[in-house]
């Protein structure tokens, strides 16, 4: 099996990577390289992963650009910091190879901080607050300190020489997410979701010192935007126990710091969810809030939710909160109405049982809409019908249908209007 065949059929397979020329090359340049970060603790868990990250040690940031950019292309993402994303040649990854020297970070100072807003006109965010040093001399154990967690500060050098200075394979195998640092969550905050999303994702328990620095630090969640909120949220379902997560956001105190109110739902509903806008819907529902606004405007102001989201959170909102109690043209009518503003909806599960009989009529060839009848605008226009009647008569063509009084056949329709 080729290299290329062997990495693309494993996902991304780290040791592979460590026999590619490039690692050669900085070897031979007196280099250190090292596997760390999820890869590392994938592998110990048996898991695939999507990406891998490479510390680079004893070389400067510029000579490494220098050996990469003969063995395949250089994206730079943290310049300042010293770390790029390489993607070597002839090989196809998911996922570019993250490289990085060692470095250290702190929090600015309040002076720092000033300057950053009298650069750019405001405050740095939480992910901006902070200064990074590299240092190709810095040892493992103080480049890991700056992970979050222990099982994500476990590395391997080319020799496969596994260096753990925080213990995490321990907690690997005791299955504990335990924070590195007690100011991780200072230092980010978004650790916090994180955690519980890995806590969700692999099944494994917050030891109780780190769970109570959550519950202690929960409200600095509000410095993190809603985009990386959704990202560790959308992991959580996409990837994990959403039952277990969402009793995690609760009982941390994140659910309220992000939401802004307490779960007063139906929380079985959670359980039936399998993507992030269903997610979501589970996890607030209207019964929770007391704004005028809708779910899905509230969220949007709250989390930035893209179009599709927010308009898959309205149609759940149209199919739990229109009265329940549909005869069949009402549960029709009303799933072309959440059709219109989700199409989407089509792959979707977690609506009452009288929509996701709907959902199967339509896929059955049930018209959504006026572009689905089997006569169109200009054909109505032949049979004599004019200006706003074309669009009466097709919804009224719609209703028939829908009613199972007019099958969606031109003969057929014509002789209706006739």
């Amino acid at each position: 099996m080729s290299l290329k065949r062997k990495i693309i059929s494993e996902s991304i397979n780290w040791e592979a990577v460590l026999k590619m020329p490039f690692v050669d090359a900085i070897k031979k340049a007196a280099g250190q390289v090292y596997v760390v970060g999820g890869s590392v603790r994938d592998h110990y868990l048996g898991k695939n992963s999507k990406d891998i990250d490479l510390l680079v040690r004893r070389l400067d940031f510029e000579e490494i650009q220098a050996l990469l950019a003969k063995y395949g292309k250089i994206v730079l993402v943290g310049e300042s910091y010293g770390v790029l994303k390489f993607y070597p040649n002839d090989i196809e990854l998911d996922e570019p190879i993250d490289i990085a020297i060692p470095r250290t970070e702190r929090k600015m100072t309040s002076d720092e901080k000033e300057e950053y807003k009298n650069k750019n006109g405001k405050y740095p965010t939480a992910y901006q607050d902070f200064v990074m040093t590299s240092d190709k001399e810095l040892t493992i154990k103080d480049d890991l300190t700056r992970r979050d967690f222990t099982i994500n500060a476990i590395t391997k050098d080319e020799q496969g020489k596994i260096y753990d200075p925080f213990n995490g394979m321990h907690d690997l195998k005791k299955k504990v997410i335990r924070m590195v640092s007690p100011k991780a969550f200072n230092e980010d905050p978004l650790r916090m979701l994180r955690a519980v999303q890995f806590a969700a994702r692999f099944g494994f328990t917050i030891e109780p010192q780190t769970y109570k620095a959550i519950q202690q630090n929960c409200a600095d969640i509000k410095k993190i935007t809603g985009e990386r909120i959704l990202i560790e949220l959308e992991k959580i379902i996409s990837k994990g126990n959403a039952y277990l997560g969402f009793k995690i956001l609760q009982d941390t105190g994140l659910y309220k710091q992000i939401f802004g109110f307490d779960f007063k739902g139906d929380s079985r509903m959670v359980d039936k969810a399998k993507r992030l806008s269903e997610f979501l819907y589970a996890i607030t529902q209207r019964d929770s809030y007391e704004s005028t606004d809708t779910l899905h405007s509230l969220l949007i102001k709250k989390l930035k939710l893209e179009n599709k989201d927010s308009s898959e959170i309205m149609a759940l909102e149209l199919a739990w909160h229109i009265p329940s109690m549909r005869n069949k043209l009402e549960s029709r009518m009303l799933g072309a109405r959440m059709y219109k503003i989700a199409p989407s909806m089509l792959n979707m599960t977690m609506f009452p049982d009288d929509i996701l009989k709907v959902i199967k009529d339509f896929k059955r060839g049930l018209p959504k809409n006026a572009k689905d009848l089997a006569i169109d605008g200009n054909e109505l226009m032949q049979l004599g019908f004019k200006g706003q009647e074309i669009g009466i008569k097709q919804n009224l063509i719609l209703q028939q249908i829908y009613l199972d009084r007019l099958k969606n056949d031109k003969k057929a329709i014509i002789q209706y209007l006739k």
